[in-house]
């Protein structure tokens, strides 16, 4: 830094011209003009500017102190200045470097708020899986189908007696008792057991997928739907597990009332089902989908959501308002209760269904439901949809309770939570 401001004060002293050489350059300009206008003006006007040359010069050419003084004026207003610009530097140096490290802080932290959004995202995708996580536990299939091949399987009978009333209403128009008579008068006491076999195995698959799956999604839906109230939740994981088990029951329910209403009595292992495909083709096993979902979802979401909330409630009324003790007793009580409760009400809301589907599944016209609720009411009116009520209340009221009971048995004998518990 030293050898630099001494090699500039050095330039700036050898290219300095001192102010006495100027003026002296500057007189002898005068001078000429002077001498030409004395050649014209005469010797009186040439003694005056000599004089006057003189004086100026007197006045003008600095001493040897006012050189001396000007050129350290000079020295120092370049030291000055190369001091200014050496500092100018040294502060513009210090910015830049400012500058870098608000450049590197601010970098730094644009690096932590992108790395604190990924852990904000990975947060979200987080707590997304677990919204909408579907915890699938086989327990519930397993006592699903355990309750379900049980309770159908019982009630054969009344199934057997239903469906013949609804298929041919002109030979059974006497009631439920008159026509089970006929029933046996014509066809033996065994008539009351056809169909058996495509029952439980069909009934046996429908129950394990529609307990199972509606135990899945009730915990889904409810962190889906972010609802205090239950019930909207529990009713959308009804729906869906009832259409997903019509998928089962479709090509079973078709070979049982093939059985009933044809009089086969050889089966086979898959009850029936492999003649119809033998016979129709493989579409034909899940011929009536549609007209089933009309059927088995009202049925699946009424009996589901209703014995949920008649064995939360009447518990709760039992042990509070009744003052009965919490134990077994109370809970078994309550259990049957609700059980028989709500198989009325899946009986009543998924008669028509029932109606609809027996229609399609014997006469194997089409798959269409309108038309064929159509030619229900055009053949019987309103009270058509209503035809085998009474066969089909027994059996469904005996299928239900017995079903939801054996149900919440199993539940607790594989370590589930009893229902409404």
């Amino acid at each position: 830094m030293k050898s630099i401001l001494l090699f500039l004060l050095l330039t700036a002293s050898e290219s300095f011209t001192p102010f006495h050489v100027i003026e002296k350059r500057s007189l002898n300009k005068r001078h000429v003009i002077a001498t030409e206008t004395r050649k014209k003006n005469g010797v009186v006007l040439h003694q005056h500017l000599n004089q006057q040359e003189k004086d100026t010069q007197i006045d003008t050419i600095p001493t040897n102190t006012e050189i001396q003084n000007r050129r350290e004026f000079i020295q120092q207003a370049s030291l000055a200045f190369v001091a200014s610009s050496l500092l100018l530097s040294s502060s513009s140096a210090q910015a830049i470097d400012t500058d870098d490290s608000s450049i590197e802080e601010k970098l730094d932290k644009s690096t932590s708020s992108a790395q604190a959004i990924d852990t904000d995202t990975t947060s979200i995708e987080e707590t997304l899986d677990k919204s909408f996580e579907f915890p699938i536990d086989p327990r519930y299939f397993l006592a699903g189908g355990g309750c379900a091949s049980f309770s159908h399987g019982i009630a054969t009978p009344f199934d057997v007696i239903k469906t013949k009333i609804q298929t041919s209403p002109q030979d059974y128009d006497e009631g439920f008792l008159p026509s089970t008579l006929k029933m046996i008068q014509e066809e033996g006491i065994g008539v009351l057991a056809k169909g058996l076999v495509p029952t439980l195995i069909g009934f046996g698959l429908e129950g394990a997928v529609k307990f199972g799956v509606y135990e899945s999604l009730k915990p889904t839906m409810v962190q889906l739907l972010h609802m205090e109230d239950k019930f909207i939740p529990y009713l959308l994981a009804s729906i869906g597990a009832g259409a997903v088990a019509s998928i089962m029951l479709v090509p079973m329910e078709r070979a049982r009332i093939k059985v009933v209403t044809s009089g086969e009595e050889n089966v086979g292992p898959l009850g029936g089902v492999g003649d119809l495909i033998k016979e129709d083709g493989l579409n034909a096993v899940f011929y009536g989908y549609s007209t089933m979902l009309l059927k088995q979802v009202p049925y699946t979401m009424t009996k589901q959501v209703s014995f949920e909330l008649f064995a939360t409630n009447l518990f709760a009324f039992a042990t509070t308002s009744l003052a009965l003790p919490v134990n077994e007793e109370t809970r078994l009580l309550t259990t049957v209760a609700s059980a028989f409760c709500a198989s009325i009400l899946a009986c009543t809301i998924s008669q028509p269904g029932d109606v609809l589907l027996t229609k399609t599944l014997k006469d194997n016209e089409g798959d269409s439901p309108i038309a064929n609720a159509i030619q229900v009411y055009q053949d019987k009116g309103f009270a058509g949809f209503y035809a085998g009520y009474a066969a089909r209340l027994a059996h469904v009221v005996s299928i239900v309770t017995s079903q939801l009971v054996v149900y919440d048995y199993l539940k607790q004998l594989l370590g589930l939570p009893a229902t409404g518990s």
